[in-house]
């Protein structure tokens, strides 16, 4: 009996929202996105809200890149457009450089994210 709960429980680990989101993003982002242990982060607990509101991962998602989940004053879209992780706001883009365009506008170059300690 044991092994039949085992392997339900691996069985309930996967998460096809995962993948979309790796796959959407281009980046190889992990279960801890979500889950910490047993809870889920910010970023997963507000995934949940929007995607339970929407009932559509697409729709979802554009609304809930707009967010911060981690109050690390960057959005959930360009955390995840960087690599980063939304769910750490030790964890954010990096603000390498600025230049401007052809028309004076200011332009902000971002490499990587840059993880902060405590």
């Amino acid at each position: 009996m044991l092994l039949l709960v085992s392997s339900n429980l691996i069985a309930n680990a996967y998460s096809p929202y995962l993948d979309q989101i790796r796959a959407h993003y281009q980046r190889p982002y992990r279960c801890d996105i979500c889950h910490y242990q047993t809870k889920l982060t910010n970023f997963g607990h507000d995934f949940k809200i929007y995607y339970a509101y929407y009932k559509d991962l697409k729709k979802a998602l554009k609304q809930f890149e707009l967010i911060d989940s981690d109050e690390d004053g960057w959005s959930n879209q360009k955390e995840l457009q960087m690599g980063c992780a939304p769910h750490d706001p030790l964890n954010f883009p990096h603000l390498t450089t600025f230049s401007h365009s052809s028309e004076g506008e200011p332009r902000i170059h971002l490499n990587n994210c840059l993880m902060h300690s405590h």
